[in-house]
């Protein structure tokens, strides 16, 4: 890899240090330092891909998430190699590339963060039940990433907004956990997506969490239903 001046290496991990855990106007202050680097090229997206297999976990990081700030599709292509590297990772890495992979607000990172969710290629799913032949210890492994990474994969598909996906994700406006089926409400208003709006309709009027309810007559509004009758 290009070798990095000492002095900047340092600054890049105290730069990680300061996002993690200073406090908003800490934060505020590394993230405006650390994209005048990007903006002016001090730090290249070639670089950048480099950096993100560093063995330095702050610069890896600070890689993986400037790659998504990045967007661009060779940024987008090494993000969904590192979501597939790090299948069996730490869960914790892994949502940092798929939030990343969300920042791009690409359609093409779309494929990779299905895949996590058991979605193939044809964008059909292919839930873990149907994998007879591999055995269970497999199977269990692979649905524990598959809950593992559903709200962050519902995150993700919140920015990037894709009709497609939304489709593909349907499943998430019944998740059990009220963020993941705030982000698919979302997800289906930004891609500005309507086959769900009958069950979209269900949820303004049933859901057992107030908030939700609330963002569901919210996307009925936006996408040109008719909201429901609250009314007692």
């Amino acid at each position: 890899m290009q070798k990095l001046p000492k002095a900047l290496i340092e600054e890049l991990d105290g730069l990680m240090k300061q996002l993690r855990h200073g406090n908003a106007e800490e934060r505020g202050a590394a993230m405006s330092r650390l994209t005048a680097y990007e903006q002016s090229e001090k730090i290249s997206l070639p670089l950048l891909i480099e950096m993100a297999d560093e063995t330095n976990p702050s610069l890896s990081m600070y890689a993986i998430t400037a790659l998504g700030r990045n967007g661009r599709p060779d940024a987008v292509r090494k993000l969904a190699a590192k979501a597939a590297a790090l299948r069996e990772a730490n869960p914790m890495l892994l949502e940092t590339v798929v939030d990343a992979l969300g920042d791009t607000r690409s359609k093409e990172a779309v494929p990779a963060l299905l895949d996590l969710l058991g979605i193939g290629n044809n964008w059909t799913s292919r839930l873990f039940g149907r994998l007879t032949r591999k055995n269970e210890e497999q199977q269990a492994k692979q649905e524990r990433l598959r809950q593992q990474m559903m709200l962050p994969v519902a995150r993700a598909l919140e920015k990037i907004g894709d009709p497609r996906a939304v489709e593909a994700t349907a499943f998430m406006l019944d998740h059990p956990e009220a963020l993941v089926r705030c982000h698919a409400i979302r997800a289906a208003i930004n891609a500005g997506f309507t086959r769900s709006l009958d069950r979209i309709k269900q949820i303004a009027e049933t859901d057992g969490n107030a908030t939700v309810r609330e963002l569901a007559q919210i996307a009925l509004s936006k996408l040109g239903a008719e909201p429901p009758d609250l009314k007692n």
